[in-house]
Formats: C-alpha cells, structure tokens, sequence
C-alpha cells in the first residue's frame, strides 16, 4: 500500500459519513449495463434507452398529488404573510435551484420576483465550477442561509437527490431556527433505506419541524450520476408548484403533459449532433472546440455544460484571464457559453439569471486541495465572460472553434438545435422539437435533451465505461467513496483491470489509498479511477518481483 498523506488520513476518520453504496441513487441500473457500447455501435438504441429510464422516473410524479397540495398549501401561506421562498441545493441539484429561480423571475409580477431565492454551495460561482469542497461542510449550509437574510415567515426547500448532503441538511437544520414554517426536503432515496445509511438524514427526517418527501425512482442511467433523473424529477415536481403560484396549471397537467411530449419525441433525432460533437472532441487539433449558443435557453444550457467537466473530466469553462495568452490547449474547455444579445459579462450574467449575481465569500477555514482559498466572489464570478466576446477571445489563446451548437426556445411551444459553422449563416443540421408553453415542461423537455446529448457523446469518446461513471472528478467525500467503488467493479472484470489478484481480497484502505494516490497523479483529462488501476497494476508487479 502506498503511502498514507494527510487528506487520506482525515478522509478515513470520516469515511463512516460517506459509505452511501446502499443507496438507489448509488447503484447500476442494470437496463444501461452496456450503455457506452451502445454509444459507439447503435446510437439509436443508446438515445432510447436512455428516453426510457427518463420516463420511468417522471412517471412517480403522477402518484404526488398529494405531497404537491401540501407543498403549494404552505408555499401559499408563505407569500400571502409576505414570507419568502428559499431554494438550496448541492453542485446539481444547486444549479437546478438557480434554474428554478430565473424561470420564476422570468413568470413573476414584479412584485413577487424577489420572493424566490435560490443558492448553492458556494454561491453563484459553482453555476460554473463545481465546488466540492463546501458541499460537505454542514456549517457553511446554515450561514449561508442567514447571510442571504433568511428569517421568521420565510420556507426553505431542501434539495438533495440522494437526500444526505451534507451543506443542504445544514441549511435545512439552521432554517428550523430561524423561521417558525418548517421548511420541505426532498430527495431520491427510499426513506427507511436512508436513515439506516446516513444518521445525518435520520437526524432530519425525525426533526418535527421539518417536512420531507421521498422519491422512489430507479438507479440513474449512469450509476450515480444524479444530475440526470433524479434531479428531473426534482426539477419538474418543485417546479411544477412554483408555476401554479402564478399560473393555476395543476401540477399534475404539467406531469401529464411533460409525459406526453416525452413519449412523441423521437430522441434519435439528436444523434447527428452526438455525432458531429464527439467528431470535434476528438480532433486533436487546435480546431476540435465547440461553442454552445443561446439566449432563450441560456441557464439550461450552461447547467448541462458546466456538468460535464467534474463528470467526465474534461477542463472546466476558464475565466478571461486564464485564457490569456496562449495557455496549453488542455487547459481550456472544449466548449463555452455565449449568450448572442449581450455585449459584456455584466450582461450576459443578468440574462442567465434575471439578477446580479450573489456571491457567497466563504471563511478562513475554507480552504482548497491546493492549499489556496476559493477566489469566488463577485469579480471572479464577472471573469467568466459568456457575452458576445467568446468568440473572438479564444481565438487569441489559439483556439479555432470547428462547430457551433445553437439551442433556442421558440416563440410557438418549440426547442430548436442547430449546428453551424460559427460565422455562418448556413447551418450543418438542426431539429425541432415540440416543448409546449408551460415554463416548466419547457426547461424539463430541455434538460432531458441535454442530458441524453452530452451523456452520449461522452460515451461516444469513451468517458464512461458500460454505466459506470470512470472519469468523475472526487471533489469530495461521496465521489471519492463512489471512486473507490467503481475501481472495485473494475477489479471484477480481469481482461480490464489487467489484475490477476482476487478482486475480494483488497481492502477498502488498499483501493482507498490508490484512489488518492491518482488523485495527485493525475494529469488534466486523466480519469481516477483507471489512474488507481494503473497504481494497483504497479503495485502487484512490484510485490511479486
């Protein structure tokens, strides 16, 4: 065994909180089992496959009826006292709350749109970049619900898919103390089965104070990953609620008619785009990147984007400053945001979500893998430049962008994709889909697409294996147990771990300390997990020489 440092050490002392294996959210969905072969060899069948689980999941919102007239009940009585309505969520779950909260702006009187607000760990800043290292600090959730000036006659709706994380439980436990109407947690998981796996969750569910409900879905198409249904079927239901405030359409209409749509769109549709982007990804050349368009569907597609990077280890969006220069290719993000209409960050910032950004300034103790503090307040968050300038600044860092991807919403209940060259009019391919006019069915049926386009075209180039998430980055405790998760799985399969040893007879610590050993090994773009195979292949060759 390797040896041991210090994050390994701390990691061990808390790993109790993070042995989530258990957990629906967690496991193989045995329908996608070989998922990343049907990527390459029949990408029809992989876009229906995927388009079935999706719809299975979606289908448990038709049984909530219920749970919906309780939530709008007290949400009701939460803006007729003048109260607010709080959002939190983690990394996807975080960004599916920001989505919720512009499209509510995008809906409301002026009167009522600042009675919704919605944050994440780490603030506005992890809209972009993931933030693990707050996610599972249990402190941070509670203050920076109060810094947002959370008190007596607000809610808050905990959003958490696997229904354990711990800055969202933080928040969920500081909003019992602040405010007299109990807040709601929602999450993915059977109850019972949580409870017995994290006391955390236990902890909240038998709090008086605070209401939950639990989705039952299956397991995700790729085995864990919880930004595609479970956060669906969060998005929707939540949703959903917050449009018959300002509406009147039932939730249960909106269920029906998201099912609906689902079922007549033809997922395969999307398959020359998965196409033509894994093509340019795959372009080793300095014109192998893409530019993603929109302004209708901005804060959706930006959401998808910036989720590939901590999934598939692909570089993240880097800021103006980073692109400075002629920084190494590697570095930069195969693909990046504009939003057309806005001629500086400022703006293109107040189009992706209605407001001026909140940035969430974290303290002293919050510090980095690298030794640094978190550089996210508001001038960092301003560094990100998704205005018209896109273009034209990363062809100063040597970038020259092969293919434009273009996703609107049209004026008529319509989504259109489209691919192009990027100063050309004339466009490659596009496809339109019917989304209907309800907000929510529309950002639902948009997200579905993304997800089923992005998470494709990953297996396309070889992200993921079979449906196990191999490129994930461990940013924090849950990723790195379910890295050493996937490395044991790997281990089962000889003519892939190239391991001749009993995979049983490796310990949690053994895999363990190859996990964080990759961790520090890993170049830009390396995956983990197969970086801790690598380890543990050297490792028994050198114990039997």
């Amino acid at each position: 065994m390797r040896p041991l440092n210090d994050s390994f050490n701390e990691f061990l002392k808390q790993r109790h909180l993070f042995q989530l294996g258990g957990l629906i959210t967690e496991r193989s969905n045995p329908r996608t089992e070989n998922l990343s072969e049907l990527c390459q060899k029949d990408l029809a069948q992989a876009c229906r496959v995927f388009r079935d689980v999706e719809i299975d999941a979606l289908q448990t919102l038709l049984a909530k009826e219920d749970v919906a007239k309780a939530l709008l009940e007290s949400l009701r009585k939460t803006l007729g006292d003048n109260g607010r309505i709080f959002m939190v969520g983690c990394g996807a779950t975080g960004r599916l709350a920001l989505v919720l909260e512009s499209t509510w702006r995008t809906l409301a009187p002026a009167a009522l749109a600042e009675s919704v607000i919605a944050f994440t760990a780490g603030g506005d800043y992890a809209l972009v970049r993931s933030m693990g290292v707050f996610e599972d600090r249990q402190d941070l959730g509670g203050e920076h619900l109060e810094r947002l000036g959370f008190r007596e006659g607000d809610i808050l709706l905990a959003i958490t898919e696997g229904g354990e994380t711990p800055f969202v439980l933080g928040a969920l436990e500081r909003a019992t103390s602040l405010s007299s109407i109990k807040p709601w947690l929602f999450f993915c998981n059977p109850a019972q089965l949580l409870a017995e796996t994290a006391a955390r969750s236990k902890r909240a569910m038998e709090n008086p104070r605070i209401r939950w409900h639990d989705f039952q879905i299956e397991p995700m198409a790729l085995t864990g990953s919880t930004r595609l249904q479970a956060c669906s079927v969060l998005m929707s239901f939540i949703g959903a609620c917050l449009e018959e405030l300002l509406t009147r359409a039932k939730p249960k209409w909106l269920f029906n008619e998201t099912l609906d749509l689902l079922y007549r769109i033809d997922p395969t549709s999307l398959v020359p785009l998965i196409e033509s982007e894994a093509a340019a990804h795959l372009n080793a050349d300095p014109s192998g990147f893409t530019l993603h368009r929109s302004q209708s569907a901005a804060i959706g597609v930006l959401t998808d984007t910036t989720e590939r990077a901590p999934t598939f280890s692909l570089a993240a969006f880097e800021t103006a400053l980073e692109a400075g220069g002629k920084p190494p290719l590697a570095t930069l993000s195969r693909t990046y945001l504009e939003i057309p209409g806005t001629s500086s960050s400022q703006d293109a910032w107040l189009k992706l979500l209605g407001r001026r950004p909140r940035p969430f300034l974290p303290p002293d103790d919050v510090i980095l893998p690298d030794g640094k503090k978190p550089a996210i307040d508001l001038s960092n968050i301003y560094s990100f430049d998704f205005s018209e300038s896109v273009l034209k600044r990363r062809e100063a860092s040597g970038i020259r962008t092969s293919l434009a991807i273009d996703i609107e919403f049209e004026e008529v209940s319509g989504l259109m994709f489209r691919t192009s060259q990027p100063n050309s009019p004339s466009p490659f391919w596009q496809t339109r889909f019917e989304v209907g006019t309800s907000s929510i069915v529309r950002q639902s049926i948009l997200k579905y697409l993304l997800n089923l386009q992005s998470t494709l075209t990953m297996g396309r180039i070889g992200r993921f294996h079979g449906n196990l998430m191999t490129y994930v980055k461990p940013t924090n405790g849950k990723l790195i147990d379910r890295a050493l998760r996937t490395v044991r799985t790997l281990l089962s399969q000889p003519h892939l771990s190239k391991i001749t040893r009993d995979p049983n007879s490796f310990s949690d610590e053994e895999l363990l300390s190859a996990v964080f050993a990759a961790m520090e090994e890993v170049s830009a773009g390396e995956p983990v997990a197969l970086k801790a195979l690598e380890i543990l292949r050297i490792d028994q060759s050198s114990h039997k020489r």
